[in-house]
C-alpha cells in the first residue's frame, strides 16, 4: 500500500513540540518586556541630557521640569524627571511603566546609573 499523510502519533509529536516552544516563549515575556522598558528609560534620559546640554548652551541654565515637559518629546510610557537643576549642573530620573527600575543620571558623573 502507498498511503500518504501523517500518523496520529507523528501530529501529537509535532503538537508537543509547539507547545514546549511556546510555554518556554511564554515564560521570558515579562522579563524581556520589562528590559525593553529599562533601554527605552535609558535611551530617554541620554536624550534627555542631550537636551539639557543645548537648553544651558542657549539660555545659560539648565532646564526644570516645567521646561523639560514644555520642550522634550519622550518615549510613551516612560516619565523623565528633573531631580536638580541649577547653574552648576542637573540631576534626573527615568522609569518606564512595565519596569520597576529606575534609572538616574547627572551632569557630574555623565553617565547612566540604577538609582
Amino acid at each position: 500500500m502507498n498511503e500518504k499523510g501523517f500518523s496520529l502519533m507523528e501530529l501529537l509529536v509535532v503538537i508537543l513540540v509547539i507547545s514546549v516552544l511556546a510555554s518556554i516563549a511564554l515564560a521570558s515575556y515579562p522579563y524581556m518586556r520589562a528590559k525593553s522598558g529599562d533601554a527605552a528609560a535609558k535611551s530617554d534620559l541620554k536624550n534627555a541630557a542631550i537636551f539639557q546640554e543645548d537648553h544651558y548652551a542657549t539660555n545659560l541654565t539648565y532646564a526644570d521640569q516645567a521646561e523639560l515637559d514644555a520642550n522634550f518629546v519622550g518615549t510613551e510610557n516612560v516619565t523623565v524627571t528633573v531631580l536638580s537643576a541649577d547653574l552648576g549642573g542637573y540631576e534626573m530620573s527615568a522609569s518606564h511603566a512595565s519596569s520597576s527600575a529606575t534609572w538616574c543620571l547627572s551632569s557630574a558623573v555623565g553617565a547612566v546609573t540604577s538609582c
